[in-house]
């Protein structure tokens, strides 16, 4: 008979996720910021015929700086997807699905079987009691 306690699996923390990405895009920010002189001098040396009508100069390295956190960031994330761990689905059968159900189905049966006794049980202790 199996026992009717079931152990709590503990849950993974993640509660750390979200300031570790937060830092990072902050971090990667700062290295995008500083990048930006030197991939505004890139572009001018690739495309000299680019315009940059309207802007200034700040609000161009602003632009670059954006541009570049981006990228940044897609490296970033491809890099973190790439290297986490990933559970693999388990080879699934058909016939281990059948007879897990089949455990199952039986297991059900039985529990149906016991309560019903437990509650005739219950029911002739009431009754020679009442007496």
């Amino acid at each position: 008979m199996t026992s009717q306690v079931k152990i709590a699996e503990g849950k993974r923390r993640r509660w750390a996720l979200p300031v570790v990405g937060l830092i990072l895009i902050l971090a990667l920010s700062v290295i995008a910021y500083f990048l930006a002189p030197y991939v505004q001098d890139t572009i001018s040396d690739l495309f000299p015929t680019f315009r940059r009508d309207g802007m200034s100069r700040q609000t161009y390295q602003l632009v670059v700086a954006g541009f570049t956190l981006g990228v940044l960031l897609l490296v970033a994330t491809l890099a973190v997807s790439l290297g986490s761990r990933r559970k693999r689905p388990l080879d699934v059968k058909n016939t281990t699905l059948e007879k897990e159900r089949a455990a199952m189905i039986a297991e059900k049966k039985a529990m149906k079987k016991r309560q019903r006794r437990l509650n005739q049980e219950m029911r002739d202790h009431i009754r020679k009691n009442q007496k």
